[in-house]
C-alpha cells in the first residue's frame, strides 16, 4: 500500500483555512451576535422576557453559523458557547435571571467565550502561515464587547489594537511585522475579561 505523503495533508488543510475565511470575510458585518444581544438587554428592560430570550437564542444560533465556518476543529468550542447563549436564554424566561446587571455577566461571557475561540482560530491559521486577519479581528470584537458588558479595563495595547483591527479596511490583511504583537495583545484582552468575570 503507498503511503500518502504528509505534504498532501498540510496542502489540504491550507485550502481548508483559505475557504474558511473566505467564507467568514464575507459574512462579518452581518451576523455579529451582539445585535441579538443588544436587542434583548432593551426587551429585558422593558421586562419583555420573551422577546428577550428569543433574541439570546438567536445570538446562540449565530454563533453556531460562527462555528461551521471556523471549521470542524474548532466547531465544539463555539457550540460550548451557543450552548451558554441557550442557557441563559432559558433562565431569562423562567425569571432566574433577576437583573440587567446578571444578565450583561452572562452577555459577557458569551462574548468571552468567542473572543476565546476565534483566537484559537487565528492561532491555527497563523501557525499555519496562513493570513488570520479575520479570525483576529472577530476576536479582538469579541473582547471588547465582553469588556463592555463586564465593565473590564483593558490594557493600552489591548484598546489599540481592538481600535486598529476596526479601522482596518475589510479586505485588508494585518501587516506581517505586527500580527505577533496584535495576536499578543487580543490574547491579554481574552485573559483580562476572564479574570473580571470571574471576580464578578
Amino acid at each position: 500500500m503507498t503511503s500518502t505523503p504528509k505534504y498532501f495533508f498540510r496542502w489540504i488543510s491550507l485550502i481548508t483555512l483559505i475557504g474558511i475565511f473566505s467564507i467568514v470575510r464575507a459574512d462579518s458585518a452581518t451576523d455579529d451576535p451582539n445585535n441579538s444581544l443588544e436587542a434583548a438587554d432593551e426587551s429585558f428592560l422593558k421586562k419583555d422576557t420573551e422577546a428577550a430570550a428569543a433574541d439570546i437564542h438567536k445570538a446562540g444560533d449565530d454563533i453556531r453559523k460562527e462555528g461551521d465556518k471556523a471549521g470542524a476543529e474548532s466547531k465544539k468550542a463555539f457550540d460550548a458557547v451557543a450552548d451558554e447563549a441557550d442557557k441563559l436564554a432559558k433562565d431569562v424566561e423562567k425569571g432566574a435571571v433577576k437583573s440587567e446587571s446578571d444578565l450583561k455577566k452572562g452577555f459577557a461571557k458569551i462574548n468571552h467565550g468567542l473572543a476565546h475561540a476565534w483566537h484559537d482560530v487565528a492561532r491555527g491559521a497563523k501557525d499555519a502561515g496562513q493570513d488570520a486577519t479575520e479570525a483576529m479581528r472577530r476576536a479582538a470584537h469579541g473582547v471588547g464587547a465582553a469588556a463592555k458588558w463586564s465593565g473590564a479595563k483593558l490594557k493600552e495595547g489591548t484598546n489599540k489594537t481592538i481600535e486598529a483591527m476596526k479601522g482596518l479596511p475589510q479586505d485588508s490583511k494585518v501587516a506581517a511585522d505586527k500580527v505577533g504583537d496584535w495576536f499578543k495583545d487580543i490574547g491579554d484582552g481574552v485573559e483580562d475579561v476572564g479574570h473580571k468575570i470571574k471576580s464578578q
